[in-house]
């Protein structure tokens, strides 16, 4: 679970623990991923900008550079533009998590259930031939 998530540690134990009463140790990994940048807030820093742009009109100027300051040289100057992520709401960002979470315990029961069924089967498969055989020598026996 990412650090900034760690508040949430709890709630999710106690979902695990309500979903999953037996068997060892569970893991659960947890990845934030937003599916596009609306949580970025995108911002110019003008004084910055303007004052790049003052010094590279004077470099033109003073060096006979017979050009001029253009928005693209501009954008090369990464500090210019800052992306900076927005907090999420905390009870948006849990009631998204325990979603997903209580999927994915239902998906683990239902595979547990279905591992079980099988492993009953094969239980009883081979109670069966072991009684099979038991029986086959018990009739040599006498």
């Amino acid at each position: 679970m990412p650090k900034y998530l760690n508040y949430l540690e709890e709630k999710v134990k106690s979902i695990i623990k309500n979903k999953i009463n037996r068997g060892g140790r569970v893991e659960v990994y947890i990845e934030l991923e937003y599916l596009n940048d609306s949580n970025l807030d995108i911002s110019i820093d003008m004084p910055l900008a303007k004052s790049y742009k003052s010094q590279l009109d004077i470099m033109i100027e003073e060096l006979n550079i017979e050009d001029e300051v253009r928005l693209l040289h501009m954008l090369m100057f990464p500090d210019i533009i800052r992306k900076e992520k927005r907090e999420i709401e905390e009870d948006l960002l849990w009631e998204s998590l325990e979603t997903a979470l209580e999927i994915a315990l239902d998906y683990v029961v239902d595979m547990r259930v279905k591992e079980g069924i099988i492993l009953k089967q094969d239980m009883e498969s081979k109670i069966f031939k072991i009684q099979e055989e038991l029986f086959i020598i018990e009739k040599r026996s006498l």
